[in-house]
């Protein structure tokens, strides 16, 4: 992951139908420490809770309340929190899409998606080839022994990915 010193990156999504996303988001990586109904994540505490459905509730104090679905199967139950969550806050009177994403590790990403554009992408001998609206085309490539994608844009840097 990549950032500017704002903590702005990017998220690529990728379609088992072809469609590929491109956001920029505001990302915040951080350690998280859960003590009863209280989370602490990047020196912040919130409230948290589940609902009948279960759904994750987040308390942010000052009636900010934001739900948020668990993205597949819950890894352990011993250990709900763990995993993806997706839900969305309101921002300048619109509603934003977040992501949460809690790890065995005691580590969390938090992204707040600003700007989607949607493309292509497709399999090419020497790799991916992505083409996003508005945006020089992208090439992919994946090392196995790491995971990583490293996507460079047509004339510019290369920016390596970890997929999730």
């Amino acid at each position: 992951m990549t950032t500017t010193k704002g903590g702005i990156g990017a998220v690529y999504e990728f379609f088992a139908n072809g469609r590929a996303s491109y956001t920029s988001a505001a990302l915040v990586e951080g350690d998280y420490r859960q003590d009863g109904n209280q989370l602490t994540f990047a020196g912040q505490g919130i409230g948290f809770g589940w609902h009948p459905d279960g759904r994750l509730q987040l308390n942010f104090g000052n009636s900010q309340l934001e739900d948020y679905l668990r993205q597949g199967k819950m890894a352990d139950p011993g250990n709900p929190l763990l995993g993806e969550f997706r839900g969305s806050r309101q921002m300048g009177g619109a509603s934003v899409p977040v992501t949460l994403q809690f790890k065995d590790n005691n580590r969390a990403l938090f992204a707040i998606y600003l700007k989607t554009v949607n493309g292509r992408y497709q399999a090419t001998d020497s790799g991916w080839s992505m083409t996003i609206a508005s945006m020089p085309e992208r090439s992919i490539t994946r090392d196995p022994a790491s995971g990583y994608l490293t996507i460079t844009a047509a004339g510019g840097d290369s920016h390596a990915f970890i997929p999730l």
